[in-house]
């Protein structure tokens, strides 16, 4: 976004940004949010998320990412829903760089800013839904995108993301001989998604249902030391955010969600209402791993946020 308040797109000509990539600093700390709406109300979300990011993100010296949920539908979003202009502007005066669904006449379209609120040329559309239209022609596109050279491997803030959109984790399914736990890639003999990315991020649109099914999928996306990121949007006022609406996890092991960290860690402080737990220490990892948890005042926006050393990002 330029000094007038235009929005600046980067030029097609530089959309291989896999020859731009930055190496990652193993002594730097990489703060990624995970964002949540609560969908109630016709008031705009601008002013929560804005809320948000900005307690979310205080004090965070190292690279910074946001990830968004799919954009909500229903009810004529436009005028509730942030534009791509709003979330521009919002990552160019926090230096903050976002990935998140816009809208567009007939569809919608994830794409990203980087912290200088510039647009990536980058339109990514959601193939599938259910298993029942994960064709076998559809899976084998994705799939293509999903190698670490393809267009669902985004290169920003110095760190290389796989994008799935929502019911997209269909192109995984369960053994259900096996209680679910097995995972395979659904019509292929792909044994992986995103070979060599270190950070997978799920974005939907509403809550999903089947953690029978979806649990192992997650911890199957996360294995082999991995991130894996999921957000949601709350679609029920009357329920809590509950665990369903934010989820970490890493090397097949659910770590964190929007109810607390698992195993649940004691508080360290909650302040102006920011929760900061105790550092959490994974298994194998003499670093520690910091957690917060952001919920606007009107609570219609929550970020959780994850400290993580460089070098588990290598």
């Amino acid at each position: 976004m330029n000094k007038s308040g235009k929005l600046r797109e980067i030029p097609p000509s530089s959309n291989n940004t896999h020859r731009q990539r930055t190496p990652i600093d193993a002594d730097a700390t990489y703060r990624i949010g995970l964002c949540g709406f609560r969908i109630r109300g016709s008031r705009h979300l601008m002013p929560s998320l804005l809320e948000c990011v900005q307690a979310a993100f205080k004090g965070a010296n190292g690279q910074k990412l946001l990830l968004l949920p799919g954009q909500w539908k229903r009810r004529k979003p436009r005028k509730r829903w942030p534009s791509i202009r709003e979330i521009a502007m919002v990552a160019t005066t926090e230096k903050l760089p976002i990935i998140f669904e816009a809208p567009e006449r007939s569809s919608r379209t994830y794409t990203a800013v980087s912290d200088a609120g510039e647009q990536l040329p980058l339109k990514l559309y959601q193939q599938f839904w259910t298993g029942k239209n994960a064709t076998p022609e559809a899976v084998k596109g994705l799939v293509k995108e999903c190698n670490p050279k393809g267009k669902r491997a985004i290169d920003i803030a110095g760190l290389t993301v796989g994008l799935l959109i929502c019911g997209e984790n269909n192109v995984l399914t369960n053994k259900q001989s096996d209680h679910n736990r097995g995972v395979r890639v659904r019509h292929s003999r792909a044994r992986d998604l995103f070979r060599g990315v270190r950070l997978i991020f799920n974005g939907a649109h509403t809550k999903m249902g089947n953690w029978g099914k979806l649990e192992w999928r997650f911890r199957f996306l996360s294995k082999h030391k991995r991130w894996f990121f999921y957000a949601t949007n709350n679609n029920d006022k009357r329920e809590k955010w509950g665990k369903s609406t934010l989820c970490v996890y890493y090397n097949r092991r659910r770590i964190a969600t929007s109810a607390g960290l698992e195993p649940r860690a004691r508080r360290k402080q909650e302040v102006n209402g920011k929760i900061k737990w105790e550092d959490v220490h994974l298994r194998g990892q003499k670093d520690p791993i910091s957690f917060a948890l952001v919920t606007s005042k009107d609570d219609r926006c929550i970020i959780l946020t994850v400290d993580i050393p460089g070098k588990l990002l290598q």
